[in-house]
């Protein structure tokens, strides 16, 4: 844990991986950049799930974590060897997507986020 004070404000920064003090900006993240995964390695957005209202449809999840479109493909899989996972909502319903891209049921989750 790092403690810094700017202006009169006290900043308790959690395992802070990038602190920036140009022209006054902190800058921090809890997690690895994007860039600091290799390419055929899925990112990690988040250790925890999302909860989706889905609509009937075919869609395509990104399995790399490198989307803009978070957690639907962008194509941003280009660079690496891991393809997006199609599947298939047939009516309208609620699902809970993986966000850690280890679930074993992907796109869905099923608690791995919990141990990784």
């Amino acid at each position: 844990m790092t403690v810094y004070l700017k202006d009169d404000k006290i900043f308790i920064l959690k395992n802070p991986l990038i602190i920036s003090l140009r022209l006054g900006v902190i800058r921090m993240a809890d997690k690895k950049d994007k860039r600091d995964y290799g390419p055929d390695e899925p990112v990690i957005v988040s250790k925890q799930c999302k909860v989706m209202n889905l609509y009937p449809d075919t869609y395509h999840y990104c399995a790399c974590g490198r989307t803009d479109d978070e957690p639907f493909c962008d194509g941003s899989h280009s660079e690496t060897s891991l393809k997006p996972k199609r599947f298939k909502i047939s009516e309208p319903t609620a699902v809970t997507i993986c966000l850690c891209r280890h679930s074993k049921t992907l796109p869905y989750c099923d608690g791995t986020h919990t141990r990784i």
